[in-house]
């Protein structure tokens, strides 16, 4: 009788103890600061500034990443939906849930990615994980609200403002472009530079100006992001890039973006391609703009 109680009873302080593992880390019960800070960024898409990936990020009072992540795609790293936030006595935790962008060119902007998941798959609790985030901002004892709101701001900015100012150069053209309502096929009409195939060739001449336009001879594949390969999601980035006169690829942009970070791998990419430059009249190598579609595709 008294082994089976004993049995019993730790069996009911084992449960309580993974009961209290359990609990959310988070306390249940907020301050009024804490109600008025969640009410400027709770459900309003923020943009963490440096789009550091990582699942716990560690800045100080300046916003400084101190540990945790490394500088990534912004349509992987930055957007994130603020969940709750915590105040202690030496720093500020926010808890969030990253938000992975794909572009969708029906509505010409980018879009989160849960809107392709199919209704059955929504709960996925690998993917949840996954997207989960944590921050810590270090916060000097005694700081005022004014101090932790001067943090919180110099680590975010709404996500719907622009953000070219922070962005690799190679996304400019297009962001810029996007900032005063150009489409992608906009910008790639007005350019009207060749389509380069990534394959090899021996190139075209132009029978009037006998120039011999740049081809590609080397076009090593795309790395797939982790998160696109997550979603089972592929498509075609299209890029602009300069080719020097020695055939190596230079001041890459992008036209026409995916997002899931494969904009970024595609750069990454191009990077490695070898080309033969374009020629003038005298068969002399020149350098010249072209564009080329880096394909991502899931076999």
């Amino acid at each position: 009788m008294f082994k089976a109680s004993l049995q019993s009873t730790w069996t009911v302080f084992t449960a309580a103890i993974l009961f209290l593992f359990s609990l959310p880390a988070f306390s249940c019960t907020r301050t009024p600061l804490e109600e008025r800070l969640l009410a400027v960024y709770k459900d309003k898409p923020q943009m963490l500034q440096g789009f550091y990936c990582g699942t716990k990020l560690r800045f100080d009072a300046d916003a400084k990443l101190r540990d945790g992540g490394q500088p990534g795609s912004w349509t992987v790293c930055g957007d994130v939906h603020i969940e709750d936030i915590e105040i202690k006595n030496d720093e500020v935790r926010i808890k969030a849930q990253r938000v992975y962008l794909y572009y969708d060119p029906r509505k010409i902007s980018f879009q989160d990615v849960e809107l392709l998941v199919p209704q059955k798959e929504k709960n996925n609790k690998t993917r949840q994980q996954n997207r989960q985030l944590e921050i810590h901002i270090a916060r000097p004892v005694g700081a005022d609200e004014a101090a932790i709101q001067s943090s919180l701001d110099k680590l975010f900015r709404p996500a719907d403002k622009d953000f070219s100012d922070i962005a690799p150069d190679y996304w400019k053209p297009y962001l810029q472009g996007r900032k005063i309502g150009k489409r992608p096929e906009t910008i790639q009409k007005e350019e009207q530079l060749p389509l380069l195939k990534p394959i090899a060739g021996s190139g075209d001449s132009s029978a009037n100006k006998k120039i011999t336009v740049p081809h590609v001879i080397s076009s090593p594949n795309p790395d797939f992001s982790q998160e696109a390969r997550e979603y089972r999601f592929q498509g075609t980035v299209l890029v602009k890039l300069l080719i020097d006169s020695e055939g190596k690829p230079a001041n890459i942009w992008i036209i026409r973006p995916l997002g899931l970070g494969l904009d970024e791998k595609a750069v990454e990419a191009i990077k490695k391609w070898k080309f033969v430059p374009e020629k003038d009249s005298n068969a002399k190598p020149v350098e010249s703009h072209a564009e080329v579609e880096v394909n991502f595709r899931l076999y």
